[in-house]
């Protein structure tokens, strides 16, 4: 899937293995809603949105995921892109977590992305923001 993020990692090996996207493998196990998502994939989060897309707007489940700039950069790709495509392509909000209080609040224009973020549809956006006060 690319280079490795980190410059203290050495790659020993290398294997092929079968990779299908989150909306077969949820069709195949004919899942009728999906309510939440963890994606940590070191970098390739921009290519699992991409597979998950169904999922992402019949469902509109909650995202966790991980906004790592040198693990999305060596997938030639950035934050600002991973942010983009959720909010543009699939009308989500950015929630980071809150130095000051642990609980998560609206990412703010200029604000620093955390390195993880709740992505909510928009439309739970202000119930989630509502529950979290």
């Amino acid at each position: 899937f690319g280079t490795f993020a980190y410059d203290d990692v050495l790659a020993v090996d290398s294997e092929l293995v079968t990779v299908e996207t989150l909306d077969d493998v949820i069709g195949h196990c004919a899942l009728p809603r999906i309510d939440f998502i963890k994606i940590d994939v070191e970098g390739a989060e921009v290519g699992v949105l991409k597979g998950a897309r169904q999922v992402l707007m019949s469902s509109r489940p909650l995202l966790l995921l991980e906004a790592n700039e040198p693990a999305l950069q060596a997938q030639d790709t950035n934050v600002a892109a991973l942010l983009a495509m959720l909010r543009s392509e699939f009308r989500y909000d950015i929630l980071v977590f809150s130095t000051e209080t642990g609980g998560v609040e609206l990412l703010q224009d200029g604000t620093a992305v955390s390195p993880n973020i709740v992505a909510v549809p928009c439309e739970r956006t202000p119930d989630i923001l509502a529950k979290a006060a």
